[in-house]
């Protein structure tokens, strides 16, 4: 079997449960559901995109074409308003059309291809408008809200459990390309992914995520700018984000600050 052919099952795999994800955030009817289907959602659009970035290296195509640059777009806009969901009580049909909509144009755009100019906008835009449209059946929302501490404490916690994975995913891609790959490059002339870019690739993805989680997660607890700005610039470092972990988590600190 042919790696193309094994990255291409590994892409449309990574997707049904993206899809499954997607779903079960729109669908769940308690804040634990939503944000277990937001874990699930998160980890397959992982997958798609690292995935399609290998199938894209053994094709000989580039970021510049449009329509990989589209997807990647809406896949990340559906994800942002997945995350929005997971976290409120009441789901609008705008938020729900957008996590719909996104997730249909990524797909569009990956299935039509082959199509240039005015056919491929005509057909992107017909399928994200139908997933627009679905996500008036799907949405619902969460049945019962007690306004009291412990409901607010599990709140906070299941935020901070899909944050902290992927803090912690990605301080460690950043520790193997800075403190790894990039020393065994440049030093040695071995190149860990093959010279793929792969592994740089992945700190991308995990990046954008992160910033999408503290953009998240700290609504959630309720971080200030201040705090969010320093979560922002560790990140850049290596070890950076689990020395926020440290800082931030709920466990030690008032989660307001």
């Amino acid at each position: 079997m042919s790696a193309w052919l094994i990255w291409r099952m590994v892409k449309w795999m990574a997707l049904l449960v993206w899809m499954g994800g997607v779903l079960g955030v729109l669908q769940g009817t308690s804040r634990k559901e939503r944000m277990k289907s937001l874990g699930w959602a998160t980890t397959g659009l992982v997958g798609v995109w690292f995935a399609g970035y290998l199938l894209m290296k053994l094709s000989g195509r580039t970021l510049r074409e449009p329509w990989i640059l589209w997807s990647l777009v809406s896949s990340l806009v559906s994800l942002l308003f997945t995350s929005r969901v997971a976290h409120r009580d009441r789901t609008s049909w705008l938020d729900a059309s957008l996590v719909m909509g996104g997730f249909f144009a990524g797909i569009a755009l990956m299935v039509l291809r082959g199509l240039h100019g005015t056919h491929l906008v005509m057909g992107t835009a017909a399928l994200a408008v139908a997933g627009a449209g679905l996500s008036w059946f799907w949405r619902k929302d969460i049945a019962e809200h007690a306004e009291n501490e412990d409901d607010l404490a599990e709140r906070h916690r299941l935020s901070w459990i899909w944050f902290m994975w992927i803090a912690r995913v990605e301080g460690v891609s950043l520790i193997l390309l800075l403190l790894i790959a990039t020393p065994l490059k440049y030093g040695a002339k071995i190149m860990i992914d093959g010279g793929t870019g792969a592994l740089g690739w992945l700190h991308g993805i995990f990046s954008l995520l992160y910033v999408l989680a503290l953009f998240g997660t700290g609504r959630q607890l309720g971080w200030s700018v201040t705090r969010g700005a320093i979560g922002f610039v560790l990140s850049l470092v290596p070890f950076g984000t689990f020395l926020f972990e440290r800082i931030a988590s709920p466990k030690t600190e008032s989660p307001n600050k």
